[in-house]
């Protein structure tokens, strides 16, 4: 739609968009969504690729509220670093939408506890302490906030190896001895006479 509008100057296509940013199909989500949402904030802030104006900057507030509302749901590592690098990176992105990134970034370290819960291998845990590592600076999180984040990671890894270790050892049963066995004369003798 802000395509068409682009190219067009026609406002109806700017209504369309509007009032699909204010009530998607499906809803937004961070991995689907996000950075193409950033993407269109841009666009929408370039004069060269949409006149400036009341539609644009209802649009623009929009599809801000939108995303502002992706950064306060949460979401994995991976897209948070994605998205905070997007704004972090770009000028035409407000204040307001900064400051979602950074909230984010500060809840993803104040729920560290639960979000390492949920993680299995250490190739997850590693990968979110490398994360943690660049969010953050981007929110001014302070460094000793960031080395317990990192030793928290740490002795998740710890745990995962010791319960990966003891899922990996084989169970070794006790041998059977003869007391064990009541297989005897008269139970072999019953197993026959049954095939008579």
């Amino acid at each position: 739609m802000l395509e068409l509008w682009a190219h067009s100057g026609d406002d109806a296509f700017a209504r369309a968009a509007l009032a699909f940013a204010l009530k998607p199909g499906r809803g937004y989500v961070s991995w689907r969504d996000g950075p193409t949402l950033l993407d269109l904030i841009s666009k929408l802030a370039d004069a060269g690729h949409h006149e400036p104006g009341p539609m644009t900057t209802a649009v623009s507030d929009a599809l801000e509220s939108a995303v502002v509302g992706i950064f306060e749901e949460g979401m994995g590592s991976d897209d948070l670093v994605r998205m905070s690098d997007t704004v972090e990176d770009g000028h035409a992105y407000s204040g307001t939408l900064k400051a979602a990134s950074h909230a984010a970034i500060v809840k993803e370290f104040d729920e560290l506890e639960d979000t390492l819960a949920n993680f299995t291998s250490e190739t997850e845990l590693e990968e979110h302490a490398l994360a943690l590592r660049q969010l953050a600076p981007r929110a001014h999180v302070p460094p000793i906030v960031l080395q317990m984040a990192l030793d928290a990671v740490d002795e998740r890894i710890s745990d995962v190896q010791i319960s990966q270790a003891k899922s990996s050892d084989p169970e070794i049963e006790a041998p059977v001895t003869p007391d064990d066995d009541a297989f005897d004369d008269a139970a072999v003798a019953t197993l026959f006479d049954s095939l008579r």
